[in-house]
């Protein structure tokens, strides 16, 4: 067999492998209860939904927002009543992302925010 058909054989294979990786690095998947930011050339291009989702990967990207409920939790306090008798107050605070874009976009972390 002559070297240059190897030498292109060699090439052919590559450009497949690099296809196929091209090809499943564009296929995403969001469950339930994410939902996906897509970002074209960084610039905001819309909310993707749950299910399979294609994008394109040299061109854009996307961040998967979790759209649960999340709890936080509020560190014991000490305060003062109306007729000065001091008190422990414990709280928990539940909250829900309602617009994953302006998650991403206006705030840098919406768990501490």
């Amino acid at each position: 067999m002559p070297e240059w058909i190897a030498a292109g054989g060699c090439f052919v294979v590559a450009l497949v492998v690099g296809v196929v990786m091209l090809i499943l690095s564009a296929v995403k998947l969001l469950y339930q209860y994410e939902r996906g930011v897509v970002f074209t050339w960084g610039k905001y291009a819309g909310t993707r939904e749950p299910g399979l989702t294609l994008i394109f990967p040299i061109v854009q990207t996307m961040r998967k927002v979790d759209m649960r409920i999340k709890t936080a939790d509020i560190p014991r306090q000490e305060v003062m009543t109306k007729d000065n008798i001091p008190m422990l107050v414990n709280a928990v605070v539940y909250f829900k992302v309602i617009s994953p874009e302006d998650v991403i976009i206006k705030i840098e972390n919406h768990v501490y925010a």
